[in-house]
């Protein structure tokens, strides 16, 4: 058993704070697909991702074909279009423009609508470019989850962080989310792998990483955090809201990632989770005081509401933190905004 000292877990669980994350992340992703016109019935994958200057999707349509589409996002919409020069008989363009229709008319006048229906969910249509309906849209998230194992800490440590992400792993993929293990010996493998899931259009609902950590977070070839590296640390914020959907969940569970417990002194206000929360606009939790890797799978069923967390816990989310006290659920404990937090930290 590895427990004590710097020992972490973290799920990372992510879920969006207002005014911080990307105006287009809630729309990234690679979906499922279904949809209408009429009695015949539509199904897909398609990917949304992020451009310089908005936004693309693509991806099949079924019997429809391949679509390349751009776009932008207005709040919780975003609208889509065939790029002028598209070839107006192959896809959704072709398909829904008719053999007799002019190509020109039907590149510039089809659009597709999408707005949000809940965590992971797109509802839309494709409309003429006189706003008829000519099919509904369904679009669903794919659920994919990141565990990360820490390596260079000796064979012990090592396979001890891999075989926990392993039981994890498992408890995932039993939920019915895609799983990838990620061995990684410094911060820029964790961080390159956040920035590549954004930008092609594969965020995480889940992020797991397992290794040694403290007050100033988990260790990958050091620490990051607001108190040391600076730069480095919005490195890490821009990573996480990129690779990480909305809908996610983010647990650290490493010694000292949310402080001190109830019975310690030191550095009482310097919470990692907590910090990382508020900078990346993403819910994240983890325990206080010294924790124990063995407690990994236990912590990562709790934030799933599927049983209570081994010791003290705080969620850090948009509308503030909830201190949840040894043995609790993730409704247990007592809520904080982040005024009386800020007031608390303030305080002589």
């Amino acid at each position: 058993m590895v427990r004590g000292g710097c020992l972490l877990v973290a799920v990372f669980l992510s879920l969006v704070l207002p005014g911080l994350a990307r105006a287009d992340d809630g729309f990234v992703g690679t979906y499922r697909l279904s949809g209408r016109e009429g009695v015949r019935a539509l199904q897909g994958t398609v990917v949304i991702r992020a451009t310089g200057s908005g936004l693309a999707l693509s991806g099949s349509l079924g019997s429809r074909g391949q679509v390349e589409l751009t776009g932008a996002c207005a709040g919780d919409e975003a609208s889509f279009a065939p790029e002028a020069s598209a070839a107006p008989t192959a896809g959704l363009v072709g398909a829904l423009a008719g053999g007799d229709a002019p190509a020109s008319d039907a590149a510039a006048t089809i659009s597709v609508r999408l707005r949000a229906n809940g965590p992971g969910k797109l509802r839309g249509e494709v409309v003429d470019g006189a706003g008829r309906r000519l099919m509904t849209l369904e679009l669903t998230r794919r659920r994919r989850a990141l565990i990360v194992h820490a390596t260079g800490h000796g064979p012990s440590h090592d396979n001890t962080f891999k075989s926990y992400g392993g039981m994890i792993r498992t408890y995932y993929a039993a939920l019915g989310m895609q799983v990838v293990m990620l061995p990684a010996a410094s911060w820029a493998t964790v961080l390159a792998e956040l920035v590549r899931a954004g930008d092609d259009g594969e965020p995480y609902v889940r992020v797991v990483t397992l290794g040694h950590g403290g007050w100033d977070g988990p260790i990958f070839g050091g620490q990051l955090s607001p108190w040391m590296s600076a730069s480095r640390w919005s490195e890490l914020v821009d990573a996480v809201r990129r690779g990480t959907a909305p809908e996610a969940k983010l647990l650290v569970s490493a010694c000292h990632a949310a402080g001190s417990n109830r019975w310690e002194s030191w550095r009482p206000h310097d919470r990692w989770v907590e910090r990382l929360a508020r900078a990346a606009g993403r819910t994240v939790a983890g325990p206080a005081g010294i924790t124990s890797t063995t407690f990994a799978l236990r912590h990562a069923r709790a934030l799933e509401g599927a049983g209570t967390f081994a010791q003290e816990t705080r969620l850090a989310a948009g509308d503030g933190v909830r201190a949840i006290p040894s043995g609790g659920g993730i409704r247990s404990g007592k809520r904080l905004t982040w005024e009386q937090v800020d007031a608390a930290a303030s305080a002589p």
